[in-house]
């Protein structure tokens, strides 16, 4: 069995080849996708002497802004490439600054011993956990104002009472000054998630077999409507492989993402940047997962130093 690590890169070359060196195994192949906004060449200097280590082409590279379809659009590239290898296995996405939480050999065998099950979080919408159930994400227009974290708005369509209001004028004037005439015709058109499908939202990071993989990909190619539409949906991410996987006659056996994420704490940006007095937390975290993120080595490289020393030694 083959685990196809699919990894989505966008700063810390250096970090991204520790993990790479901590992940590496016989029965082991990373796929690299780096943001189209940043130069890739730090990146290949330090990874292309690995023979496993594969990266998408700028003609498979996407612009990853945050909450974007491009980091979807990334993820179905480098999926595609790793299914053409034709090495049977599991299928694991990952972003540069995750980390094991487990040994090689322990993540191969829970993948090698499960081999019908899915580790993808998914629960449906609306959700309490979301603001407004989730819905504005998929029923009201996403419009960039920049590459910025965060910059966007949300436009109804003219059949929204919401439409007709002073906020949607600002927004509607704020898109005409920047001669964004597209997006404004675009609420001409109700928007509304595809019939053929529930949607379902979780956790953007999954490992799925390659039964799924495969499914995911033919039925991509059977309804390509359904990335388009997800192009002005926010964070599609957290929603595209989900819908599908829990769509109508595909059965598999669903369990939660096993990569650990904390959104929870009260104070500072989330998700939490580990640093190493966090590490009791991930350490009762890797019971039940075998991937954390996310890490900054130039914040603190030490918390990755203890995981190595007495989690992975």
């Amino acid at each position: 069995m083959t685990i196809h690590y699919i990894i989505l890169a966008h700063k810390n070359p250096e970090q991204l080849e520790r993990m790479y060196q901590r992940l590496n195994a016989p029965w082991v192949k990373f796929y690299i996708h780096v943001d189209r906004k940043v130069s890739i060449l730090p990146f290949q200097s330090l990874l292309n002497k690995y023979e496993n280590a594969y990266f998408l082409n700028d003609d498979s590279r996407e612009n990853g802004t945050w909450g974007d379809i491009g980091i979807v659009k990334g993820t179905i590239n480098a999926l595609r490439i790793a299914v053409g290898k034709d090495n049977p296995g599991y299928y694991v996405l990952l972003s540069g600054q995750d980390y094991p939480l487990q040994k090689n050999e322990t993540i191969k065998d829970i993948f090698r011993q499960n081999p019908e099950i899915d580790y993808i979080t998914s629960y449906p919408l609306p959700h309490s956990s979301l603001d407004q159930g989730g819905i504005p994400r998929i029923e009201k227009y996403k419009v960039n104002k920049s590459d910025k974290r965060g910059h966007f708005l949300f436009l109804p369509s003219v059949y929204e009472k919401e439409f007709y209001s002073l906020e949607t004028a600002g927004k509607i004037n704020f898109l005409r000054k920047n001669n964004q005439y597209g997006d404004i015709l675009r609420t001409f058109k109700r928007r509304r998630f595809p019939h053929y499908l529930k949607p379902y939202s979780g956790s953007q990071w999954w490992a799925m077999k390659e039964e799924s993989i495969r499914y995911i990909l033919n039925f991509l190619d059977v309804n390509p409507d359904y990335l388009k539409y997800h192009t002005y949906s926010l964070l599609p991410d957290e929603m595209f492989f989900q819908s599908i996987i829990q769509a109508n006659g595909y059965k598999t056996k669903i369990e939660s993402s096993k990569t650990y994420v904390n959104w929870e704490k009260t104070s500072g940006p989330l998700p939490v940047t580990f640093e190493l007095n966090d590490f009791k937390e991930l350490s009762i975290a890797s019971k039940n997962h075998l991937f954390a993120r996310k890490f900054d080595i130039y914040k603190d490289r030490e918390i990755l130093d203890e995981i190595d020393k007495k989690l992975l030694k």
